[in-house]
């Protein structure tokens, strides 16, 4: 005689499990590899100034991600995989990369964008900045809405819904890059277009279409209309070239922990440190 199990208390064990740490939140099932041609994200280690809550959040918010795409449509790059990577270069798991350095792992991931973000507590609540960069030039950022919540799990939720709405523009973004890297500027105007009509506070498409109109000697006003649009959702940005760009590290040469004490001892992302002989 087959026995059944009631599948309500099952749940239920399972979720208090979960509640309780015995069962980890993140523990996720062996995922499909992705496609040669998937989109790759990950999640850097947000900061805080506890080093707790920064951590804790940028691992729920990859977790959530995990869940939240199919491996065939966007693969979120594991944290094991980060971590081995920070642990095998000497560098910290608990606290934020250095802007450049996080663009450098992301590189390493073959990541085509990645989250960078902080968490500050605001009273009772936690309160989550993130944005979306891109690998190719870490000035090009998509900030998000500000997340809050009491617990790092539950301010973290919110961005889930608002990083599915802001990569909406991404298929267009890339379109018009690669219609105004051969020239056809109209459609790379099209496509930056449509990538707007679908994210209505989209910067990174808007900065395809301010070099656009730059390189078709479009009037000033129209010029300067684009820029007061992308300051007016990022107004961190301040005054900069219409079409920002980073310089870029020759490829090889090591990166560097900031600060005085370790400023002198380049490691280099990726490459395990030496160990005397």
């Amino acid at each position: 005689m087959k026995v059944r199990f009631p599948v309500r208390p099952v749940v239920a064990l399972i979720v208090g499990l979960v509640a309780s740490g015995v069962v980890p939140v993140w523990a996720q099932p062996p995922r499909t590899p992705p496609g040669p041609n998937t989109p790759r994200t990950m999640v850097q280690v947000f900061s805080s100034v506890d080093k707790v809550v920064g951590p804790e959040a940028s691992d729920e918010l990859r977790d959530r991600l995990i869940r939240a795409y199919p491996s065939r449509l966007l693969w979120v790059i594991d944290k094991k995989d980060i971590l081995s990577m920070l642990e095998q270069s000497g560098y910290p798991i608990d606290e934020q990369l250095p802007p450049s350095d996080e663009a450098q792992l992301a590189k390493a991931q073959r990541a085509d964008d990645y989250l960078r973000g902080r968490v500050v507590r605001d009273g009772v609540n936690l309160r989550v900045e993130a944005s979306i960069v891109l690998t190719r030039d870490p000035s090009l950022v998509q900030p998000l809405p500000v997340a809050e919540g009491n617990r790092a799990d539950r301010a973290v939720a919110p961005l889930v819904k608002a990083i599915q709405d802001a990569r909406k523009q991404l298929p267009h973004e890339k379109a018009c890059m690669n219609a105004a890297r051969d020239n056809k500027l109209d459609e790379a105007l099209k496509a930056a277009d449509a990538g707007i009509a679908e994210y209505p506070q989209a910067t990174l498409v808007r900065y395809c279409k301010m070099q656009v109109l730059v390189r078709k000697e479009a009037p000033a006003a129209e010029q300067v209309a684009m820029a007061k649009e992308i300051l007016a959702i990022d107004p961190t940005r301040g005054p900069r070239s219409p079409w920002p760009r980073t310089r870029s590290r020759r490829r090889g040469t090591p990166m560097r922990r900031t600060g005085t004490c370790c400023a002198s001892s380049p490691r280099t992302l990726g490459m395990p440190r030496s160990r005397p002989a």
